[in-house]
């Protein structure tokens, strides 16, 4: 009696199939936690690009008109969580 070894068992099929599923499961629940992961960081990116954006401000303005009536206090919401600038 000859044995053909050209190809897979369905045993051997079926534990691959087995260790590749518990793979992708593993990848789904990452995703998730990355995609929450990035939420907070895109709130404070957010709220940089505001603070730079004020700070350019100030800084083309002339030296002797840099005034606290000429930059007022301002409150700025990003992802419905608002970031305040005072002057210290």
């Amino acid at each position: 009696m000859k044995i053909n070894d050209k190809g897979f068992s369905l045993i051997e099929v079926m534990i691959a199939m087995a260790i590749l599923s518990i793979g992708l499961l593993g990848l789904a629940g990452l995703q998730g936690t990355a995609i929450n992961g990035n939420y907070p960081g895109n709130t404070i990116t957010q709220a940089t690009v505001l603070a730079q954006y004020t700070i350019e401000q100030i800084r083309t303005t002339d030296y002797d008109s840099i005034i606290v009536d000429n930059f007022p206090l301002t409150q700025n919401t990003v992802d419905a969580s608002i970031y305040d600038r005072a002057l210290l």
